[in-house]
């Protein structure tokens, strides 16, 4: 796990200037350039609230990188055991700690700031002290589900978590801004979580995810690409394995899609997709060179981002939003 590494790369980010780009086509290292011309002023905590409820576009030039250092933040506190803690640290931003809610070994927390009317889940990954989160992570099955066909590990902890963050949102009042995030697992379970609050009408202000594994097979990515693709940002470390998970087994394993705009941290560069992209080529190709690619994985990672049309499909592509 790398993302213990990524808040302090989001701060490098907004504090240094850009890296030169990596010149190889054939590396995800050719997308574009992030600007990083932006305030560098810290600590974070002014007006982020506010800054939640502004108009939000997962394709913008210049991220807002002190939504991305909160949204890690939260990530990060959604492993904390202590209630006390996670309250200390929330009122730094002026955020209000609401539910700190556990089932069948699945967690998130809510930050609640009612002057913005902005609230923030945060879900927790993989806790390796757990060996429920370990077979959660394994249940690699693919089932068909009101939402299209996904991970059942993945499915199955949203759904036991899902009754519990509806209440949360509704004892809010509804926010008008709710926003998702979460690390690893807890990445996944805001992927599928996003899906299922917008298909039951809880609109979803945005969704932010740090080395996420894939969740859903190509028709559901590119779906939710095409509905709320621009609403989804991911970020992945450097070579972080787990966003090339599950692993792609011919005739064993089933082949699962990552999507939204993804930002890069690569070798000192921070690179990001031209767009919402359909992400089923893993950043380095480890853990399909490890376990056997789909004969057609080469000629689909030549040059994942080159001419396609945002009407193609392939392994590894541009999704236009609609």
């Amino acid at each position: 796990m790398k993302f213990l590494a990524l808040p302090l790369l989001i701060v490098a980010a907004v504090s240094s200037p850009v890296s030169g780009q990596l010149a190889s086509p054939l590396d995800p290292s050719s997308w574009n350039p992030v600007n990083r011309a932006i305030e560098t002023s810290f600590p974070l905590q002014d007006q982020v609230g506010a800054r939640l409820a502004l108009p939000f576009n997962s394709t913008a030039d210049t991220p807002d990188w002190k939504i991305a250092r909160l949204m890690a933040e939260l990530s990060f506190l959604a492993y904390e055991d202590s209630i006390a803690s996670v309250q200390n640290r929330l009122r730094l931003y002026d955020l209000a700690l609401g539910e700190f809610v556990t089932v069948d070994n699945h967690h998130f927390i809510t930050a609640w700031d009612q002057q913005n009317d902005v609230l923030v889940i945060a879900f927790r990954g993989t806790d390796i002290a757990q060996l429920a989160d370990y077979w959660t992570d394994l249940d690699y099955e693919k089932i068909v589900t009101e939402l299209g066909e996904v991970h059942k590990g993945f499915y199955d902890a949203t759904q036991a978590l899902m009754r519990s963050v509806v209440a949360a949102i509704e004892h809010r009042g509804n926010p008008r801004h709710v926003w998702l995030t979460g690390h690893s697992l807890g990445g996944a379970i805001a992927t599928l979580s996003m899906q299922q609050l917008e298909l039951h009408g809880h609109p979803v202000k945005g969704l932010v995810t740090f080395g996420q594994p894939r969740v859903g097979a190509h028709a559901f990515t590119t779906a939710m690409n095409r509905s709320l693709g621009t609403r989804m940002l991911r970020f992945i470390n450097e070579d972080d394995v787990v966003t090339s998970l599950p692993p792609r087994i011919p005739l064993v394993l089933p082949a699962y899609y990552s999507g939204g705009s993804v930002i890069r941290f690569l070798n000192g560069t921070i690179v990001r997709s031209p767009g919402p992209v359909v992400q089923g080529t893993q950043p380095t190709r480890g853990v399909d060179d490890l376990f056997g690619s789909p004969p057609d994985d080469d000629a689909v990672a030549v040059d994942p981002f080159g001419d396609l049309s945002p009407t193609q499909s392939s392994d590894f592509d541009v999704t236009a939003p609609n």
